[in-house]
C-alpha cells in the first residue's frame, strides 16, 4: 500500500506525519516531533531517525511552506477555460506581483465559476525560499514530491473534523503553536482567506491579555475578508493547537458574539499514532496534509520537481499498461482460438459493429456543422484574452487591480482597482488610451478610502475594446 510522509520545519522542531492509502482516503499511521539542531549535525540526526523508523524509502514526500512566506491575491477573470486562465494568471503575475517574475514560484486555484467568469486565488513565493526547502530535503537524502502551504494543512485538518458534525461555514480556524498562529477561513472545501502571525503561545507568555490579542487578530481577518469577498462573513470560529484554548474561546464569544468551539488537534485521528513528542506542539498542519487529498492543494513545487514527479508517474503507468496489454493479448488469443471455426459469429459481430458505428457517424456529421460556430466563439475568446493580458502588462506598480468583469451584452470591460493618488489614476487612464486594442476608456467613479497605511483612491473604469460596443 502507498505511503506518504509530510515534513514541516518550525523554529524549534521538525514535525513528521506518515500515512497509508491513496487519494482521497489516507489513514494516519504515525506522528513524530524532533528538536532542531543546526548544520550538518541536524541532517545527520534526521537521516538516522528516518532510517531507524524505516521511513527513508517512502516515495511520496511532502514539504510545508509557512504561510508568512507567501502572498495571495484573489482576482476575477472573464474566462472559465483552463488554458485561458493559465495565460491570464501568468500575465497578471508579471504585472502585479511584487517579486521579479523569474524569481517567483506560483500556483492558483479556482474558488468559483459563474457564467463566463472565474474567481481565482493566486499564491506566490520567492524562489529562494523554495530552493532552500528543496536543499533541506536533499540533505536528508529525500526527493520532495510537492511543496505546499501550511494553510492547506489547516484546511485538510478541518475537513477531517467536519466529518464528525455540522459546522456553520464559513468557519475561521485558528491554530496556535509555539511561535506561530494560523488564521484560515474555509468554506465548501476551499481556503477562502488565510493569514499567519509570527507569534505564538510562547511569545505571549508575558502578555497581560493574550485572549484580547487573539481577538484583535480575528477582527483584522474579518475586515480583510469583507474587503476581498463582499457579502461573506465569518459565521463561526474553531480553535485548535496549544495554549489556554477554552478561556480564549469564552473571551472571543463575549467580545465578538460569534459561535466559537475548541477541538483538540489529535481528536480526529488515532491517538496511538503519536509516537514521539518531546514537548507540546500543534500538529494540525502536518496531520492535515498527511490525510488530505493533495490534488486539491496548492503546489509551489519548482517546475523541475513537477517534471520529475510527472516522469515517475508516466514510468509507473507505462509498466502498468504494458502488463495489462500482455494480459489482454493472451486473453484475445484464447478467445480467438475458441471462435476460429465459427464464421457466423464473426459475421454477427461485424453487423453489431456497423450498428454501433452508425449513430457515431451521424454525430460526427452534426459536429462538423457546428465546428464553424465553435471556431468563431473560440476566436472571440482569444481576442478578449489578448485585451485583458495587454491591460495587465500595461498596469504600473502604483496601481493595484482588484477585479476584471466582462459585460458581454455591451462588449465592455469593467476594471476595478485602487491607487495612492487621483493623479496616478488619471495617468493610468491616459496610458490605456494610447493602446491600439482599446477604443474607449471612461472613468465610472473614484472615491477616497482611509486605511491604516494612509488614504487610497478606489476607482472603476469602463473599457471598450476595438470592435466592442453595444452591437458586440
Amino acid at each position: 500500500m502507498a505511503q506518504r510522509m509530510v515534513l514541516e520545519w518550525t523554529r524549534t522542531s521538525l514535525r513528521i506525519a506518515v500515512t497509508q492509502g491513496k487519494d482521497p482516503n489516507w489513514k494516519l499511521k504515525a506522528l513524530y516531533t524532533l528538536p532542531i539542531s543546526h548544520g550538518r549535525e541536524r541532517a545527520e540526526e534526521v537521516r538516522k531517525f528516518l532510517k531507524a523508523k524505516k521511513l527513508a524509502d517512502i516515495k511520496q514526500v511532502i514539504g510545508v511552506i509557512e504561510r508568512e512566506h507567501v502572498i495571495t491575491r484573489t482576482v476575477r477573470f472573464p474566462s472559465t477555460d483552463p488554458k485561458e486562465l493559465n495565460r491570464m494568471v501568468d500575465l497578471y503575475a508579471r504585472a502585479q506581483l511584487p517579486y521579479a517574475y523569474e524569481d517567483t514560484v506560483m500556483d492558483f486555484y479556482v474558488l468559483d465559476q459563474f457564467e463566463d467568469f472565474s474567481t481565482v486565488t493566486v499564491v506566490a513565493c520567492q524562489r529562494q525560499i523554495i530552493d532552500n526547502q528543496v536543499q533541506m530535503f536533499a540533505e536528508l537524502g529525500l526527493q520532495v514530491d510537492r511543496l505546499t502551504v501550511s494553510s492547506w494543512g489547516i484546511s485538510g485538518w478541518y475537513q477531517r473534523v467536519a466529518q464528525s458534525g455540522a459546522v456553520q461555514e464559513p468557519v475561521l480556524i485558528i491554530n496556535t503553536d509555539e511561535h506561530r498562529t494560523d488564521l484560515v477561513l474555509v468554506a465548501r472545501g476551499y481556503v477562502l482567506s488565510s493569514r499567519s502571525l509570527g507569534q505564538g503561545v510562547l511569545d505571549w507568555a508575558d502578555a497581560d491579555n493574550p485572549a484580547e490579542l487573539l481577538t484583535l487578530e480575528i477582527e483584522r481577518s474579518r475586515t480583510a475578508v469583507r474587503k476581498e469577498f463582499p457579502g461573506i462573513e465569518v459565521n463561526s470560529i474553531m480553535l485548535t493547537g496549544i495554549g489556554q484554548l477554552e478561556s480564549w474561546r469564552a473571551h472571543i464569544f463575549e467580545r465578538l458574539g460569534i459561535a466559537a468551539s475548541v477541538v483538540q488537534t489529535l481528536n480526529p485521528y488515532n491517538p496511538k499514532a503519536h509516537k514521539q513528542l518531546d514537548h507540546e506542539v500543534s500538529l494540525a498542519v502536518t496531520a492535515g496534509l498527511a490525510n488530505c487529498d493533495l490534488r486539491q492543494a496548492i503546489s509551489l513545487s519548482p517546475k523541475e520537481i513537477k517534471e520529475q514527479v510527472k516522469h515517475r508517474k508516466e514510468s509507473q503507468d507505462i509498466v502498468m499498461i504494458g502488463s495489462m496489454t500482455a494480459v489482454a493479448f493472451i486473453l484475445g488469443i484464447a478467445i480467438l482460438g475458441f471462435r476460429v471455426n465459427t464464421r457466423q459469429q464473426y459475421a454477427n459481430q461485424i453487423d453489431q459493429a456497423i450498428e454501433l458505428l452508425m449513430p457515431q457517424a451521424k454525430e460526427v456529421r452534426s459536429k462538423q456543422k457546428q465546428s464553424k460556430f465553435i471556431r468563431e466563439v473560440v476566436e472571440q475568446r482569444y481576442q478578449l484574452t489578448n485585451v485583458v493580458g495587454t491591460i495587465f502588462q500595461s498596469t504600473p506598480a502604483a496601481v493595484s487591480l482588484e477585479a476584471v468583469d466582462y459585460q458581454r451584452k455591451r462588449g465592455r470591460i469593467a476594471l476595478r482597482g485602487h491607487a495612492s493618488t487621483t493623479q496616478e489614476v488619471l495617468s493610468y487612464i491616459s496610458y490605456l488610451e494610447e493602446l491600439e486594442l482599446l477604443e474607449d476608456i471612461r472613468l465610472k467613479y473614484s472615491t477616497q478610502r482611509r486605511t491604516a497605511k494612509g488614504n487610497l483612491i478606489d476607482f472603476e473604469l469602463t473599457i471598450t475594446p476595438v470592435g466592442g460596443g453595444e452591437d458586440a
